[in-house]
């Protein structure tokens, strides 16, 4: 089964490099890879942790929070944080300027 499951992600992860290589030279998109990495790296850690050891639910809820606290502060940027607080507290900037009153 392990091999099968590594073959299968060998396969998937060639076939996104390729797809990648061929649609970047015909339309080039700028991909930070910085917080990709970082989260794929944290994702990595913490598989490999739900795997080897017998962790309890709480400490899988706890690895589940420090995800997404870690993603907030160190993955996205001022601005990407900034839409996430405007929408969970339900604050709406439409621009324009004119009010519909």
């Amino acid at each position: 089964i392990w091999g099968a499951a590594l073959a299968t992600l060998l396969s998937y992860f060639t076939m996104a490099f390729t797809i990648y290589i061929f649609s970047n030279k015909i339309y080039p998109i700028n991909i930070e890879w910085k917080p990709i990495i970082k989260i794929v790296l944290l994702m990595a850690v913490f598989m490999f942790m739900f795997y080897q050891f017998d962790l309890n639910i709480l400490v899988r809820i706890l690895m589940i929070i420090f995800t997404l606290f870690y993603s907030y502060f160190f993955v996205l940027k001022e601005r990407e944080r900034s839409i996430i607080r405007n929408k969970f507290l339900g604050i709406n900037h439409s621009g324009g300027g004119a009010s519909n009153e």
